[in-house]
């Protein structure tokens, strides 16, 4: 019911707008270190391009958006809390492309947490030359690229803030270190999901946010089975062991849905190709 309350439209669009509101509070209190200075310039001299950030940092685009016309294009996941980011968006006058969520591999490198009267780092990086009709093996040096041009540009852009990323091998160095359970618990839940199609029943806790998209659309399915305590594990677990027709079950049902998630990126590549020329770039920015 709460979920059903939260993502109505009348809520979704109250709450846009006092998002939008907060977003042009914190420009209009913070100071914002951009590199190059001009970044508006760097941006038209190559598009029409593509231009990535990671999870988490979406508060950036208003600013980021050129101060003169030009038409701006966001994906946005289909499902969560994506509507409300999109309809934040809108408020901006950008438009909207659905896409597929990043889910066990969201890096939330925490521009979304921006505060008032602080400092802002916005860096635009160097372009990626994808051309078309690229084979699956350069496709993949040039994400690998991609990863590593965001890398480097939002250590830059926390630098430029006074700050740290969050996500970085210095504050990965820094962090204390997890205890022994909880470095299983992790450890099992990311092994959960991808052991679907691999003809495993799976069994899983309560604490999968980071795996919403996979685990979403197995328990749906019926792929998988949440318990709450060591007591529903033990007692799922004999059941299941017990039961080979319900396990097969589960299984098949598990199987269907990876295979329904399956095709992320020529999915994502379609989409994009309808607002391309043959010449695409790929932009990453912080």
């Amino acid at each position: 019911m709460a979920k059903r309350l939260l993502s109505s439209p009348p809520v979704v669009a109250l709450g846009s707008t006092l998002a939008a509101g907060y977003i042009l509070l914190v420009y209009a209190t913070s100071k914002v270190r951009c590199e190059p200075a001009d970044t508006d310039a760097k941006l038209f001299a190559q598009r029409p391009q593509i231009f990535a950030m990671w999870h988490g940092q979406f508060l950036m685009l208003p600013k980021i958006k050129p101060d003169r016309p030009a038409e701006v294009a966001a994906m946005v996941a289909r499902h969560g809390d994506a509507e409300h980011i999109g309809a934040v968006l809108k408020c901006f006058g950008m438009t909207l492309i659905r896409g597929e969520g990043a889910g066990a591999l969201r890096r939330n490198r925490g521009g979304a947490a921006a505060l008032p009267f602080s400092t802002l780092g916005i860096v635009v990086g160097n372009p990626i030359w994808v051309p078309a009709g690229t084979d699956e093996a350069a496709l993949e040096a040039s994400r690998l690229a991609v990863e590593r041009g965001l890398n480097e540009v939002t250590g830059r852009a926390y630098a430029l803030a006074g700050a740290t990323d969050p996500l970085s091998d210095v504050t990965h160095i820094n962090a204390e270190k997890p205890s022994r359970s909880l470095t299983a618990y992790r450890a099992l839940t990311r092994l959960a999901a991808p052991l679907a199609p691999l003809g495993a029943a799976v069994l899983t806790g309560p604490h999968w946010r980071n795996f919403a998209d996979a685990y979403d659309e197995l328990l749906r399915a019926g792929g998988c089975r949440q318990v709450g305590d060591a007591a529903s594990l033990a007692e799922a677990a004999l059941s299941l062991l017990a039961d080979a027709q319900a396990r097969a079950a589960m299984m098949a049902r598990a199987e269907g849905a990876i295979a329904r998630m399956s095709g992320a990126l020529p999915r994502t590549i379609a989409e994009l190709d309808r607002f391309l020329p043959p010449k695409v770039t790929l932009q990453h920015a912080s």
